[in-house]
């Protein structure tokens, strides 16, 4: 008889997940709330990609929002707001956005991250731009949302040095389970 190994390798999920997209673009994202008569503020990353091998046009891309989540409250909070959306209705209302599905996400709380992946099918190819990304993708986030995004980077025009020291840290902080 042989015994089934369910370990949860999500290091290699994520690797994954990176290998098959070309990123386009990220910005930071926060969220502000008040607990307890104190303000608090959630600080994460959001990753525009699209499909590997596709062109400056696309008819799809991703978005990958990777929260901090050095604590449990931390976690239970970015859960909390991310539970808390309609991530499909983000394409209500915007005639480039055909659909958004929302991708299910094993987070798990001693993981220091939280991930939210959303498959974006756009209403033809688009060229994904400054105009495009901060009118079609960054408003309607804030406003379905609540949360801030911030300094709008586009991969290629970036010293990619800071942000592929950042990926490799969280690649490696993934723990296996």
């Amino acid at each position: 008889m042989t015994s089934v190994d369910n370990t949860i390798d999500l290091h290699q999920q994520m690797l994954s997940l990176f290998e098959n997209e070309d990123m386009v673009a990220f910005f930071d994202v926060t969220h502000d709330y008040i607990e307890d008569g104190s303000r608090h503020t959630l600080e994460g990353l959001c990753k525009i990609s699209r499909p590997k091998g596709k062109s400056s046009t696309t008819d799809s891309l991703f978005m990958t929002l990777i929260f901090d989540t050095p604590d449990e409250q931390s976690w239970a909070k970015v859960d909390k707001l991310v539970q808390g959306v309609n991530w499909e209705s983000l394409a209500d209302g915007v005639g480039e956005l055909d659909s958004v599905l929302s991708m299910p996400t094993d987070n798990l709380i001693d993981s220091g991250h939280y991930l939210k992946q959303l498959d974006i099918y756009l209403s033809g190819n688009i060229t994904l731009g400054k105009a495009f990304l901060s009118s079609k993708l960054l408003q309607p986030l804030e406003q379905l949302s609540g949360l801030a995004g911030r300094n709008l980077n586009f991969w290629e025009d970036h010293d990619q040095t800071d942000l592929i020291k950042k990926i490799e840290a969280l690649k490696s902080g993934i723990p296996k389970f």
